[in-house]
């Protein structure tokens, strides 16, 4: 009897604990939800998302940062698929212009860097302005970014979003370049470096146009024919096969992104990397926003849907997430730097050359020059 009269209460409280679990695995898979529980409007457009039930996403060709968002959105939005497709400078841009050429409007959501093939996407009104979809009151407020002002990179400060903010320096391989042998940008001019740089390849879009306008902008033309020809880099398409020359040590040098995700496979093979950037001065890093920002596309074939995710992917849990799995730096100011040393200095003025205005003045002609002294 004694056995008996506990049963009924034990299982009540077994079932209590149970739905508590539940709840709280509902929260972490779907906080967006119970974020605006209460908002009539935002109820309507993730009911309307879920009847659309896909996402056309033109998303990062980095496979860490691609699972993440594949994994995460499915376990918040369970009925809405994301069919994703890696945004390739410039390819992609060109596709989507010879699309829109034809009539055919195929995307909803643009995330990847910044560079000259989007802003001219923006400048053609292909986006819509992005303020006007954000509705979960904690991703709207722009307390949290800073200010629209340094949050948007587009001129008129409407359409491209940066949700990322961080120094991005020169990459050099500390087992073959002693530590403190290159400061700056104009360091690489010493004859012992030549043939010993790799380039995510200036010419095009991409990290590695970012250090030409930067040599550009801070050291002149001159010194950028000599960066480019007179030291003989060796240009790639990516930032992957920056890594693995880095790896090899035949390129010790490495100008193009951040190389955290390239880097991430040969440390978990047990690899012994010593693979540092240069620091945080002026002369060695800039201001970027990596390839953390976000469009929505106007004529979106699912447009709810599309505010969904933009909502989803800018929201304090997410963004801490997403930080974690790449190495990158919210621009919120309520989600911890993962990087301490990508933080700018206090009071320092870096060069910002994914903003519109530096892409226009610097990454342009410098690409041109790019092409030019090596055709």
């Amino acid at each position: 009897m004694h056995n008996g009269s506990n049963s009924l209460p034990r299982r009540r409280a077994l079932k209590a604990l149970a739905a508590a679990a539940g709840s709280l695995a509902l929260l972490g898979a779907g906080a967006v939800h119970a974020q605006a529980a209460g908002t009539p409007e935002w109820q309507q457009i993730v009911e309307a998302a879920r009847k659309e039930g896909k996402l056309l996403l033109g998303g990062p060709p980095v496979p860490a940062a691609r699972e993440f968002i594949m994994r995460e959105f499915a376990k918040a939005y369970p009925d809405i698929r994301i069919e994703y497709t890696p945004a390739i400078l410039p390819d992609w841009p060109a596709r989507v212009e010879a699309e829109r050429r034809a009539g055919r409007y195929l995307w909803d959501v643009y995330f990847w860097g910044p560079g000259a093939e989007i802003y001219r996407l923006a400048d053609n009104k292909v986006f819509d302005p992005l303020l006007p979809a954000l509705h979960l009151p904690e991703v709207k407020d722009p307390a949290v970014w800073g200010g629209w002002n340094d949050a948007f990179t587009d001129t008129g400060h409407r359409y491209i979003f940066s949700f990322w903010s961080e120094l991005l320096s020169i990459n050099y391989n500390a087992k073959l370049i002693p530590p403190g042998e290159i400061k700056g940008l104009a360091d690489l001019l010493k004859p012992q470096y030549a043939g010993k740089i790799v380039w995510w390849d200036p010419r095009v879009g991409g990290g590695g146009s970012n250090y030409a306008a930067m040599m550009l902008a801070q050291q002149g033309e001159p010194a950028l024919r000599k960066l480019l020809g007179d030291q003989k880099p060796l240009f790639v398409p990516n930032n992957t096969d920056i890594a693995e020359r880095m790896v090899r040590g035949t390129h010790p040098i490495g100008l193009g992104s951040d190389l955290v995700d390239v880097l991430r496979p040969y440390r978990a093979a047990g690899m012994q990397l010593d693979i540092r950037n240069v620091g945080n001065t002026p002369g060695a890093a800039y201001e970027g926003v990596g390839y953390g920002t976000v469009a929505l596309f106007n004529q979106a074939p699912n447009p709810n849907a599309a505010k969904v995710f933009i909502n989803w992917l800018l929201t304090k849990e997410t963004q801490a997430a997403l930080s974690a799995v790449t190495g990158r730096n919210s621009r919120r100011t309520d989600v911890p730097a993962v990087s301490k040393e990508k933080q700018p200095l206090p009071g320092v003025k870096y060069f910002r050359v994914q903003i519109q205005e530096n892409v226009l003045k610097w990454q342009n002609e410098a690409s041109r020059i790019a092409k030019e002294v090596r055709p």
